[in-house]
């Protein structure tokens, strides 16, 4: 079977005398093996941490969404594996949409909130 993970995206973005959007369609990917999944909710400190994804963590897709309402959660790889230095690669709002994106395979990646612990989803499906 193919195709067996499929996303859709638009993007606008209204203010002033900006008025962009893109709609990027429907997009398709085949997941490899059985169809693995990992995810959970992490409790995410105010220090750097791994996100932990059990036995799935290799090339796939990730969705990462803050569930906290009050304080943003940044994310990111870390230079140089688990005992390096976490390189803040987005924030995710309180409340606000998933970043959802492709996985490069043995890399470690970790979460840090803002001000107090923050509940953050994590999902990984394998492609």
């Amino acid at each position: 079977m193919s195709n067996e993970i499929t996303f859709t995206a638009n993007f606008r973005a209204v203010k002033g005398n900006l008025n962009w959007s893109r709609n990027f369609g429907q997009m398709s990917v085949t997941m490899t093996g059985d169809g693995q999944r990992g995810g959970h909710v992490q409790t995410i400190g105010t220090s750097a941490e791994i996100i932990e994804v059990g036995e799935v963590w290799s090339q796939g897709w990730c969705i990462l969404q803050n569930l906290d309402a009050t304080n943003y959660v940044e994310f990111g790889p870390y230079d140089g594996g688990s005992a390096g230095t976490l390189v803040i690669l987005g924030r995710l709002a309180p409340g606000g949409p998933p970043a959802f994106f492709p996985l490069s395979p043995d890399v470690t990646f970790g979460a840090i909130a803002n001000t107090a612990a923050c509940k953050l989803d994590v999902n990984v499906f394998v492609a």
